[in-house]
């Protein structure tokens, strides 16, 4: 576990509240989360990563960041290509995405949550201070200007907000909304994102 994770005093209090919202049977995973949120996502098939950083170029997007999130693995040093680009075109206030008046709010603010679990998911497997740091801006920026339960009811995003004490609202407002939706439905989604946090903070 590294030396951030280590230092924060409120995640032991977030770990628990996580585990108590899993069924005991499904929390131990194989392959990892991560892996299974990246095949999810991309269907198993390899995406090329767009010219742009943009919302028009959205679904490629998130398809080719999280396709190198999930090739992820334990003899991997540096950050995928794909992550450094994202994080060397992040504005100073935090947002990831070109925007242009076209597009739809919600829609945006699903790919700034995707790409901000990402960069924080990428930072903790790898121990990495860039993808810490972007992560954190993405997160100050979503608690700023975004309505996350506006964009959807999974906890995207959870792995970042957690990173940082100012952030921490938005992991008690994804984990009600979370709750809630669980109630209602066995959503896998949902219950991968848990357990990626989960999986990501001890690692």
């Amino acid at each position: 576990m590294t030396k951030l994770v280590q230092n924060l005093p409120w995640l032991d209090r977030y770990r628990t509240i996580i585990r108590g919202m899993l069924p005991s049977e499904s929390q131990r995973v194989t392959p990892p989360p991560f892996q299974q949120i990246a095949a999810k996502i991309t269907g198993g098939k390899a995406a090329a990563m767009p010219e742009t950083i943009s919302a028009l170029q959205g679904l490629p997007l998130i398809r080719a960041v999280w396709g190198a999130v999930g090739d992820i693995n334990s003899k991997t040093a540096s950050v995928p290509t794909e992550v450094e680009k994202v994080i060397s075109h992040q504005a100073s206030d935090g947002h990831l995405l070109l925007t242009t008046a076209n597009d739809h709010p919600e829609s945006v603010w699903y790919f700034e949550l995707q790409l901000t679990h990402a960069l924080a998911t990428a930072g903790l497997l790898l121990n990495n201070q860039a993808c810490f740091a972007a992560a954190q801006r993405a997160a100050t920026f979503i608690l700023n200007e975004i309505q996350p339960d506006h964009a959807t009811n999974r906890p995207w995003g959870i792995t970042a907000f957690l990173l940082a004490e100012n952030t921490l609202p938005l992991v008690d407002w994804v984990l009600h909304s979370a709750t809630v939706h669980l109630t209602t439905t066995d959503d896998e989604m949902t219950l991968l994102l848990l357990k990626d946090c989960l999986y990501c903070f001890s690692t």
